[in-house]
């Protein structure tokens, strides 16, 4: 019986092969039926910036959704960015960014109920983890620690 439940895909960022990473999986999972749903949880701020890539989508709205972080979460997100940027190593304010981040996920995995869920970048998540946090959803995703 096939998975009704989407696989859900996390990227927050809006920089640099972020947008043309995302066009090219879904243009990937628009092309290939078998593949199920899938289901985006993206930065507004790309949505804002790079709309072009979720219109074409308009073919696929069936199999391919897109949630936005909210304005305030996206605020959120932003603020914890410009102090980990200022920030040294001993600044206990830039960590709490991390254990943010993760509850942020854990709201969108409740309310989308996924199969499972791909973290285009993991580094966000990776002390919560270390921490002992579990997530009710399997993941996997991409390290890169920067």
């Amino acid at each position: 019986m096939k998975n009704t439940r989407p696989l859900v895909l996390f990227e927050f960022g809006s920089w640099g092969h972020i947008p043309n990473y995302l066009r090219l999986i879904f243009d990937y999972w628009a092309a290939h039926e078998n593949l199920g749903r899938l289901h985006a949880v993206v930065g507004a701020e790309l949505v804002n910036n790079h709309a072009a890539i979720f219109e074409s989508l308009s073919d696929s709205k069936d199999r391919i959704s897109i949630s936005a972080i909210t304005p305030e979460e996206e605020k959120v997100v932003r603020r914890f960015n410009v102090i980990e940027q200022k920030a040294d190593q001993e600044n206990p304010a830039s960590s709490n960014k991390y254990f943010f981040m993760w509850s942020l996920v854990q709201q969108y995995l409740e309310r989308i109920n996924p199969h499972h869920a791909l973290f285009l970048t993991l580094d966000e998540l990776i002390f919560p983890l270390c921490a002992g946090l579990r997530s009710s959803t399997e993941f996997s995703g991409i390290f890169f620690w920067q």
